[in-house]
């Protein structure tokens, strides 16, 4: 890596006004709101080699936000500052590496009818690296922070690590690795004191014999930590409860959808990564409209596990659109209007509510801009799958102040058993082994006739509880091409589970035929088959698809697939569900691209004790994208979509992309929305036009405007932005 010296910067000046006009039919009464706010931030980075191997980098951040807002006349004012400067020294040569850094960051909030609030975080820290040729390797960290507010009232703690990292590959098969870590945290306002001394070690060791026919994979895995608490009695202690798989949906249906894999939940980064989908924010953006369907954030455990606290990381940016804003923290109106309900379930398909939705405590990272976290508690519960659910803040919410923030991202989501500090002081030790094993064998090249095994075993032990999970899997699968226009594939699988929940046994058989008559058709048939015994029942599911794709003429190309699939659960309650989709695309010239889909599924539920019913939906969507010059590009799209019996739901969308220019300094951009709901009778319109000058290869300059109308039963709303914003590098 070639590292260029000198001195960067950049500065970022954004000015935003919002006016909002609501008014309700049923009680007459109409709300007026606006605002004024000015962002300014500077950065100054140098980075310098002194010597061959030393090398200096330091950098600065100051950043200044000014508001005033104003709702009926009553108005008031705030503003919040952060200094961050950061150095780092090090020494790096191929062999050894030896550094020191200081970085500290101090954030002052004011506003009206409240004392000034002064927040610091400073931290001291040193690397020691070593990478002998043909040795283990070495890697320390020493790190000592401290946490205040100007008058220690609110937060007063000392943090010291150490971080050893140390890894050996004697052989290309063979690997180890060693991690350990000491960490001592002194809460001087509760007088809790938690020391914890961490040692994991991995063995790893993968292979392949017999010409490659027969593959090993397997690792294990020791972890021995132990915790010293001190207190005075005060407070708890959070003890944590870790998950295998975060879990994320947008979605109104609280009780019946099941959330999809999202890592990034657990993967300990509290400041990313960031999209509209985790955005619980006013969501405002220059690009596209809000989504406002309720976020659904949860957990996977390996088994049902215990746990009464849950930490929601947010990263929150203030500013008048997502595209501008700038970290900032939540004011305590913005977070108490936040409210987080709590659900659990055994399988990630049936949901229960266990807490209905309450404000939770908010409390900043000082060390990170716009970081902090929610903490949400309930009664002790032991579940497998948990979730919160929160609604995306109102534009309205804290009397108008929910406008300032169109992003709050959810980032992280822990869990934790806590406990009362005067219950768990004293010295505690905890042990885990993860042992893992995988071996895949071809039993035959031709027909491809495989055999996998896999198992995996967790076992964990400390002062509250011994656990053991285990999970062994055993799979045949073959796949063969009889001629060039079938080819199948099947496979049979058997998975053992065993947990303190209880045994669990999974069969599962599926497989495709794919069959390709011409070069312009392809239909593929695929089946699949599942049954889960457990000592409280047996549930099955069984599910049958059929997908088509033509090109029917050149730059003429269609799809129809369908499918049927039935569930049976444990209480003997069913459900059958038909689904299809069909479309065509055309390309009638070369910069023309036109769609047209229709969609539907049918579900009936019966037996179980419960009531049968039948739910229904359907969409119908026509989109079209034109490129009459390589600087214009033009979007349409209208869809329908209506379900059980409802009146159909209209959305419009279209927008268009400009640069008159050559070479593409200014660009004008405009989008159009419309959501027209049958339900309410309400209608939702956004209109957004923006330009942007590229002023040269370092400066460039945003103007924008956003208006958005809703007019619905109950009354109606209209509100206008504009911001203006000059970036600069140099």
């Amino acid at each position: 890596m070639a590292l260029a010296e000198g001195l960067s910067g950049r500065m970022s000046w954004v000015y935003a006004t919002t006016d909002s006009t609501s008014t309700e039919y049923f009680t007459g009464t109409t709300t007026d709101f606006s605002s004024r706010a000015f962002a300014q931030q500077y950065s100054l980075t140098a980075d310098k080699f002194l010597y061959p191997n030393v090398r200096l980098f330091a950098s600065g951040l100051f950043q200044k936000t000014d508001a005033t807002s104003s709702t009926n006349g009553q108005g008031t004012w705030g503003d919040s500052t952060v200094i961050r400067p950061y150095i780092d020294l090090t020494l790096r040569t191929p062999v050894f590496a030896v550094g020191v850094n200081y970085n500290a960051v101090t954030t002052e909030t004011k506003s009206l009818n409240a004392p000034t609030m002064t927040l610091k975080h400073e931290a001291y820290g040193g690397i020691l690296g070593m990478k002998p040729e043909g040795l283990p390797t070495l890697d320390l960290v020493v790190t000592r922070s401290y946490d205040y507010d100007e008058n220690r009232v609110l937060q007063d703690s000392v943090n010291d690590l150490v971080s050893l990292y140390s890894r050996y590959d004697p052989t290309k098969t063979f690997r180890m690795r060693y991690q350990g870590s000491y960490s001592d945290t002194q809460d001087r306002l509760k007088d809790v004191e938690n020391k914890t001394t961490g040692n994991d070690m991995r063995i790893m060791y993968d292979d392949q014999y017999l010409r490659d026919r027969i593959s090993v994979s397997t690792y294990y895995d020791y972890a021995f930590s132990t915790t010293e608490i001190t207190s005075s009695g005060k407070g708890t202690v959070n003890f944590p409860v870790l998950a295998v798989d975060g879990l994320f949906l947008n979605s109104d249906n609280l009780l019946t959808d099941p959330l999809r894999s999202s890592p990034f939940l657990i993967d300990n980064t509290a400041t990313g990564p960031t999209n509209a989908a985790n955005n619980i924010g006013s969501a405002t953006s220059a690009a596209s409209p809000p989504d406002t369907a309720a976020r659904n954030i949860g957990l996977q455990f390996p088994a049902a596990m215990e746990m009464n606290t849950l930490n929601v990381w947010v990263y929150s940016v203030s500013g008048a659109t997502v595209d501008i804003a700038v970290p900032a923290f939540l004011p305590a109106p913005v977070a108490g209007s936040l409210t987080w309900a709590v659900y659990t379930s055994s399988d990630n398909l049936n949901w229960r509510l266990y807490q209905t939705g309450v404000p939770a405590p908010y409390e900043i990272d000082v060390s990170r801009p716009g970081v902090g976290r929610f903490e949400i508690t309930f009664p002790n519960v032991v579940t497998k799958y948990i979730k919160v659910v929160v609604s995306p803040l109102s534009p309205f919410a804290a009397g108008g102040q929910g406008r300032e923030f169109p992003g709050i991202y959810v980032t992280e989501l822990q869990a934790f058993t806590a406990r009362p500090a005067a219950e768990v002081t004293g010295k505690s030790s905890a042990t885990t082994q993860l042992a893992g094993l995988s071996t895949k064998v071809i039993l035959l090249k031709t027909p491809g006739l495989n055999y996998d095994f896999s198992y995996f075993y967790n076992k964990q032990e400390s002062q509250f509880s011994t656990t053991l999970y285990t999970t062994m899997a055993n799979a045949l699968s073959v796949q063969h091409r009889f001629n060039p226009v079938f080819f199948g594939s099947a496979q049979v699988q058997r998975v053992d589970d065993s947990s303190p929940s209880g045994d669990q046994v999974t069969l599962q058989a599926g497989g495709q035929i794919v069959i390709v008559p011409l070069r312009t058709l392809s239909h593929t048939i695929g089946f699949s088959s599942s049954t889960i015994q457990r000592s409280t029942g047996r549930s099955k599911s069984n599910a049958v698809t059929l997908t088509n794709t033509a090109e029917l003429y050149p730059n003429i190309n269609a799809f129809l697939n369908g499918g049927l699939s039935s569930n049976v659960s444990e209480t003997d309650q069913k459900m059958d569900s038909r689904n299809y989709s069909a479309g065509i695309n055309l390309i009638p010239i070369q910069t023309l691209n036109i769609t047209l889909s229709s969609g539907g599924q049918t579900s009936d539920q019966s037996g179980g004790g419960a009531p049968d019913s039948t739910q229904s939906t359907r969409s119908n969507e026509v989109s079209a994208s034109y490129y009459p010059f390589p600087t214009l590009y033009l979007f349409a799209s209208r869809s329908v979509r209506s379900g059980s019996g409802q009146v159909s739901d209209r959305i419009t969308n279209y927008g268009l992309n400009w640069a008159p220019f050559p070479g593409g300094d200014l660009v004008f951009n405009y989008s159009y929305f419309e959501n027209r709901r049958a339900f309410d009778d309400s209608i939702d319109t956004s209109s957004i036009p923006s330009l942007r000058w590229n002023i040269t290869r370092r400066a460039y300059a945003i103007v924008a405007y956003n208006s958005t109308k809703n007019t619905s039963r109950i009354g109606q709303s209209t509100t206008r932005i504009e911001t203006a914003s000059l970036n600069v590098i140099f």
